[in-house]
């Protein structure tokens, strides 16, 4: 299985969708989550993969979890109810690319039950710009944002790494410019194996992607925000 993930509104809808018109094969379409007014042109991302992952970070508390993120342990401890689903969706999925945010804390629980991970695209965006878009969205303050924003990519990084896992960034704002759109594009399919050859790629830029329309917003971030960024960069 190959992997897309990356902190909520950090671009990595727009990401897959790209990758799937390039010939990214994601699975049964008929069980994509459901476009909203917050991504009009989809999520791309499993329905049956999101009842589980968010059963494994919320549990009982719902949206409360986000107050405080569930430890490894406490996510292993409910993914043992889920066994029976999980090791279904690892049969089905386990030949096919997957795009779900909440893998940035949930990927050790299903590695420890055999989930066959080859590689990983991680998707970052500038920090301002991502945790406004979820103040926007959840009404969560900037200061919980940038919180959960470092957090997600720590545990995810501290899993791939220490799984020996392989993965590669890629930037939001790269990917959306007009001049590097195309090439990061490539970059990617290259690493997945998926086989685009640069106009094709700048085709696709092209028909999805309205830089104007993300904003140039640079208000400041916090240091050590934005010396998490630089190092993910």
């Amino acid at each position: 299985m190959n992997l897309i993930t990356g902190m909520h509104r950090s671009g990595t809808s727009i990401l897959t969708k790209l990758l799937l018109e390039a010939g990214l094969d994601l699975g049964d379409r008929g069980g994509f989550y459901p476009p909203d007014k917050w991504n009009p042109d989809g999520y791309f991302e499993q329905k049956r993969i999101i009842k589980i992952n968010m059963a494994l970070v919320n549990g009982s508390c719902g949206r409360l979890s986000y107050a405080k993120l569930p430890t490894d342990h406490r996510i292993e401890i409910r993914a043992r109810k889920q066994q029976s689903e999980m090791l279904s969706i690892i049969e089905e999925y386990s030949n096919l690319a997957v795009k779900e945010n909440r893998f940035c804390l949930t990927l050790r629980a299903w590695l420890k039950l055999g989930l066959p991970v080859a590689k990983v695209l991680i998707c970052v965006r500038n920090p301002y710009r991502a945790t406004s878009s979820l103040w926007r969205r959840n009404n969560l303050p900037l200061f919980i944002g940038y919180k959960l924003l470092v957090e997600h990519y720590s545990r995810l990084l501290e899993t791939l790494r220490s799984e020996d896992i392989s993965f590669k960034i890629v930037e939001f704002e790269k990917l959306v410019d007009a001049e590097k759109g195309a090439a990061t594009l490539s970059s990617v399919c290259d690493y997945l194996e998926v086989k685009i050859d640069i106009r094709k790629a700048s085709e696709l830029i092209d028909q999805n992607i309205r830089p104007s329309s993300f904003g140039t917003n640079q208000k400041s971030i916090p240091l050590h925000v934005s010396t998490f960024y630089q190092e993910l960069q």
